[in-house]
């Protein structure tokens, strides 16, 4: 997001700069949509990490708060057999509401790479374990 903000003010400058050198119309139209074009290309990039949120219950279905919990996370290809193309480890804790918070792609690594996951290639799962 900060490459994304560095770059539309960047490009903006660019575009005052060429409205004070040359006033004309047909240049200042061509420079604003270029500016937006380029706004966006960057805007929509890959996150490197994804949020995940769960409430965590035992058997008994009460909240498990404020306790330690190992979970496995593995994004899993939507084919024949859902094969894991990318698996992790975290271990985090529980808050006062049972609720577990983790970065996806920030744990410890069993298999594979995020950044060779083609999100455009196919539908895609997240399995959690714990």
């Amino acid at each position: 997001m900060f490459l994304h903000t560095v770059t539309c003010f960047l490009l903006s400058r660019l575009w005052f700069l060429t409205t004070i050198i040359n006033d004309n119309p047909m240049k200042r139209i061509f420079f604003t949509h270029l500016i937006l074009i380029l706004c966006g290309i960057i805007l929509a990039q890959v996150p490197e990490k994804m949020c995940y949120q769960a409430v965590i219950r035992n058997n008994s279905d009460q909240l498990v708060a404020n306790t330690n919990i190992g979970m496995q996370i593995s994004i899993l290809q939507s084919s024949s057999d859902y094969t894991a193309i990318y698996v992790e480890r975290h271990t985090n804790s529980t808050n006062t509401n049972g609720l577990l918070s983790i970065e996806i792609s920030g744990g410890t690594l069993v298999s594979g790479s995020n950044a060779t996951v083609d999100w455009a290639s196919g539908k895609y799962y997240i399995k959690t374990e714990y």
